[in-house]
């Protein structure tokens, strides 16, 4: 069946062993099946990150399917998508056409061919084949002449879109200073688990009631995404971001009140937040994706990249946001990876 997602108030988890929960619900995404990874995609993750062909590529990348643009439309907000994502997102619907990225709502649907973002997108395609099969020192004379091809307005549009940032892979680490006593770390610091009381010293960045751990690094700009093995998960865990401001010495809620942002899964159906969530499948890797200047925090399946859940428009409010992970019950245990 279809990837569901429940709407507004608090309630029971959807049925099934596990409760998929999110902290407050603002989209919904119905995928049909799994997405693959295809060339293009592992090519994406294996670009250089200050490369002037990676900005761009970040740019000519669908947000629903994270593949590169294929008959990319746009649609009354202005943002663009895949015909065919967009279709899928907004499924049957008649009316309240919601935007994925912005939540923008239209009453009726309004879908513009973007042949231009298209050709860009080809561009962006083969100017990274080239990287790929070794030509680096050559990819800036390519480009210049790539764009003989493209009227003024093109060329002024990829030149805007050099100069944006880049969404990169952030190598996160647990930061033992925030780990509550009964949480254990690895050595490396790249896996948490429950179990075992450890007397600490008293440290201010420390959660002393909720069993929660940050991550080293915090971000106040960029796009950057990290991956966990959840893998079946045992009782109860959440990933996600979480401000630098987050309360250490109380009990805690994971949600955006909080300043949290995160997808949790418990096995009490009748503990929910304020979205419940039935998925089909059981993701073992869950990507976390945050875009801290769009004020978006979004979850994917790792192995298929198929989309789990967004939280659009969160404030960050200028703070630090840190990586953010709970681990609670027997057997709970989170792998960051790699």
């Amino acid at each position: 069946g279809r990837a569901r997602m429940g709407l507004g108030g608090r309630g029971r988890v959807g049925a099934g062993p596990q409760g998929w929960v999110a902290a407050s619900c603002y989209v919904r995404f119905r995928p049909e099946g799994k997405l693959k990874i295809t060339q293009s995609g592992s090519l994406q993750l294996a670009m250089a990150t200050e490369s002037p062909v990676g900005k761009l590529e970040d740019e000519v990348t669908c947000s629903i399917c994270l593949e590169y643009f294929k008959a990319p439309v746009s649609i009354h907000c202005g943002h663009n998508f895949c015909q065919a994502c967009i279709d899928q997102c907004w499924g049957e619907s008649e009316t309240n056409f919601s935007c994925p990225q912005c939540r923008e709502t239209a009453q009726q649907r309004n879908c513009k061919p973007n042949r231009e973002l298209g050709r860009i997108a080809e561009i962006a395609k083969q100017l990274s084949l080239r990287v790929a099969a070794g030509e680096e020192g050559r990819v800036c004379d390519l480009y210049e002449e790539d764009l003989k091809f493209f009227c003024e307005e093109d060329r002024k549009l990829i030149g805007l879109i050099y100069r944006d940032p880049l969404r990169k892979i952030a190598n996160v680490t647990l930061d033992p200073d925030t780990a509550h006593e009964l949480l254990t770390l690895s050595e490396d610091g790249k896996t948490v688990s429950w179990g075992g009381w450890h007397v600490l010293p008293h440290n201010p960045k420390r959660f002393n009631l909720a069993p929660c751990v940050l991550g080293c690094e915090g971000f106040i700009s960029g796009r950057h995404y990290w991956e966990v093995e959840v893998g079946d998960g045992g009782d109860w865990w959440a990933v996600g971001v979480a401000r630098e401001s987050v309360r250490r010495e109380e009990w805690i809620r994971c949600d955006p009140e909080e300043g949290i942002w995160a997808l949790s899964l418990h096995t009490n159906q009748d503990f929910a937040f304020t979205c419940p969530l039935t998925l089909s499948w059981s993701p073992k890797r869950i990507r976390v994706s945050l875009d801290y200047e769009g004020g978006q925090v979004a979850f994917f399946d790792a192995n298929s990249w198929a989309s789990i859940f967004t939280f659009p428009l969160a404030s960050f409010a200028g703070e630090r946001i840190f990586p953010f992970f709970w681990v609670h019950g027997d057997d709970s245990q989170l792998r960051l990876y790699p």
